[in-house]
């Protein structure tokens, strides 16, 4: 798939409401520049949870325990995530190559049997 947006709508008709989630799910699923920005900006959330949960603010942490178990939850939260969003990617890829390679067997009219 390309990041170009989806062809519009037909005239006359309404195009279907979404919400923000929906949206936003849609721009993970289409657009992989998108993705992997956000899986960008995970890694460094969960990077930078990890340097200031261990580095800068360990003994403030150590004494206050929810503050803890939140810092990293959150950096194992972004990091599965990153991961979830990475295993979408790579199936979107893989995808988006067999249709690529589907193109061009048809184009060049391969056997299948032939090709491997």
């Amino acid at each position: 798939m390309s990041d170009s947006e989806p062809p519009l709508p037909p005239p006359g008709t309404a195009p279907a409401r979404r919400g923000p989630l929906a949206r936003f799910l849609r721009l993970i699923f289409v657009q992989q520049t998108a993705r992997r920005t956000i899986m960008f900006w995970l890694l460094c959330a969960a990077l930078a949870c990890v340097l200031g949960g261990e580095i800068l603010f360990s003994d403030w942490l150590r004494q206050r325990p929810y503050w803890f178990l939140g810092v990293w939850a959150g950096c194992a939260g972004s990091t599965l995530l990153a991961v979830l969003l990475a295993l979408v990617d790579l199936l979107m890829v893989r995808a988006t190559a067999r249709a690529a390679e589907r193109a061009l067997r048809s184009r060049y009219q391969i056997d299948e049997e032939r090709a491997g």
